[in-house]
């Protein structure tokens, strides 16, 4: 294994892209085999990038909350032909965008059609009862009240009958703070996180308890160059202190999920023993589950991928000219952050990048790291 390749990518992506801090792990065998860390924690550049160093997950924190699912799903208390009005009964009663005005959902809303993003939802988070959640003054139930709000808007089409990316996994949160019988938040932690030793993963960000935290930034163009521009530490889909947004709330550090992809990729069970999930459920999670109408609108977004249970899944190398495996499978998130779990030659990567809105992160960073980081192994 040689990884001298990789670990000159990262150290050039400020240089190429602007990315101020950037950072790898490789898991094989269910062992870190490679870390690599360039840049500064600040702005400033006082503080260097480094495996504890926190940041928003945004959407890579939906590959956990999948596989918490999935988990309940092995306990008995949940199902994929589960309805989400069987949890939160707004659910059973949604109405869909026709041509004149709305009407009542014929198809029901599922926990399948909620993992694979076909239920209908948007991620419009300025919708009117989304707005009403964030000002209202006083909460008895959080995750209950923002299900609630979720469920007052209009379905952008049946359910089962389109894929749309969408708030279905912050759904599917909720699900299992209903199914389980605690929060979400303390599910993770005693199913997932405290196994794993994954003592920075949590939801919220308080930056007073948070010394270590990246610096968050945005791709500006200026002067038709892109450059990155530090902002505000703000994740907008966790809406108000408090809600535990399942598809994009979390916050961890390099070192964290590097110990949960490695899990993954390794069938299920942490370096020292432990199951956290079945090796079948791992399969269920990345086998392609779209009907061919929503398999051809996700292949707009990913070529030579499709979608499983909360996860893009290789079905045709050629297309996406990769050298990872049928069956690889992982998910990214807005700020650039990016992983991929291959259970076939127990091979994990996560990379950490903390810029929002950075094309190039989708485009050409994520695909060379997956690439180079096969060519460490199999050149």
């Amino acid at each position: 294994m040689d990884f001298v390749k990789l670990g000159n990518y990262i150290d050039c992506l400020e240089s190429t892209y602007h990315i101020p801090a950037a950072a790898i792990t490789v898991y094989h065998n269910d062992r870190c085999v490679f870390r690599h860390f360039a840049g500064y924690a600040d702005a400033a550049g006082t503080r260097p990038m480094k495996g504890t160093s926190q940041f928003f997950l945004y959407s890579a924190s939906k590959v956990i909350t999948c596989t918490a699912a999935m988990i309940l799903m092995e306990e008995g208390k949940l199902s994929l032909m589960d309805e989400a009005g069987k949890f939160y009964p707004a659910f059973a009663r949604m109405k869909v965008k026709a041509e004149n005005g709305l009407r009542e959902a014929k198809n029901k809303l599922t926990v399948l059609s909620l993992l694979t993003m076909t239920g209908g939802l948007s991620y419009e988070m300025d919708a009117e009862p989304l707005l009403q959640f964030r000002n209202q003054k006083h909460h008895e139930n959080i995750m209950e009240d923002a299900m609630n709000a979720i469920a007052q808007i209009p379905l952008d089409f049946e359910p089962s009958t389109h894929y749309q990316y969408s708030l279905c996994h912050d759904v599917i949160g909720g699900i299992i703070e209903k199914a389980s019988g605690i929060r979400l938040g303390e599910y993770l932690q005693s199913r997932i996180f405290e196994p794993l030793g994954m003592q920075y993963t949590r939801f919220g960000f308080d930056e007073t308890q948070n010394p270590n935290f990246l610096e968050q930034y945005s791709y500006k163009d200026e002067n038709g160059c892109k450059i990155s521009r530090a902002i505000p530490k703000i994740c907008g889909f966790s809406m108000i202190p408090g809600y535990e947004s399942g598809g994009g709330g979390l916050v961890s550090c390099l070192d964290d999920y590097g110990k949960f992809v490695g899990m993954l990729a390794a069938g299920g069970v942490t370096a020292d023993g432990k199951r956290i999930l079945s090796e079948q459920s791992i399969d269920r999670m990345r086998t392609p589950s779209l009907s061919p109408v929503c398999e051809k609108e996700f292949i707009r977004w990913d070529q030579g991928y499709s979608y499983g249970l909360g996860v893009r899944t290789m079905v045709d190398r050629e297309k996406k000219h990769a050298k990872s495996p049928i069956g690889e499978f992982g998910w990214d998130g807005a700020a650039g952050a990016f992983n991929f779990i291959d259970t076939k030659n127990d091979l994990a990567m996560f990379y950490a990048q903390h810029v929002l809105d950075c094309s190039p992160a989708f485009d050409v960073i994520h695909p060379t790291l997956r690439d180079l980081t096969y060519e460490c192994f199999f050149s």
